[in-house]
């Protein structure tokens, strides 16, 4: 498995796209409209966009942006993570959260989310995101802020 940060869609988003539609989902549908059209690149302060590839697939996209349901610069939200149906018991979701939290870590203090379903409640539960309920926000978790890295 190799996970990149990348500063534009990768080959293999429209996969991507189609699955997750087709499951009911259309958030990379999203995504790719807002990054398209500038709306949002993932660029802001703190924000990244990671892809995740087995074989050279492209099997997973998800990032963090400054959350734009909270006026705190202190607070990331996880946004638009998806990973195709057959990666999905293969840590590939774990592993793209770990780097957002890692990145996410250099720049904020808490990471927020909203989720609807059921499994995805369960999955960011088992990576210790505490429920919240609110409007715009079903998870939370603490960040311990790191040093900014060359890298990050």
């Amino acid at each position: 498995m190799n996970i990149e940060k990348v500063t534009a869609l990768p080959d293999g988003i429209s996969k991507l796209a189609t699955e997750s539609t087709v499951q009911g989902f259309r958030f990379v549908e999203r995504l790719i409209s807002e990054f398209t059209q500038g709306k949002n690149r993932f660029d802001g302060d703190g924000e990244a966009l990671f892809a995740a590839y087995l074989d050279g697939e492209l099997v997973g996209i998800g990032g963090v942006n400054q959350d734009p349901y909270r006026c705190n610069a202190d607070i990331g939200r996880v946004r638009r993570l998806y990973v195709m149906n057959h990666a999905r018991s293969l840590g590939v979701g774990k592993a793209l959260m770990q780097e957002i939290e890692q990145h996410a870590s250099q720049y904020f203090d808490e990471l927020q989310l909203f989720t609807d379903t059921s499994a995805a409640a369960n999955f960011y539960s088992a990576l210790g995101y505490s429920p919240v309920g609110l409007e715009n926000i079903s998870h939370q978790k603490a960040l311990v802020k790191q040093p900014i890295t060359a890298s990050g």
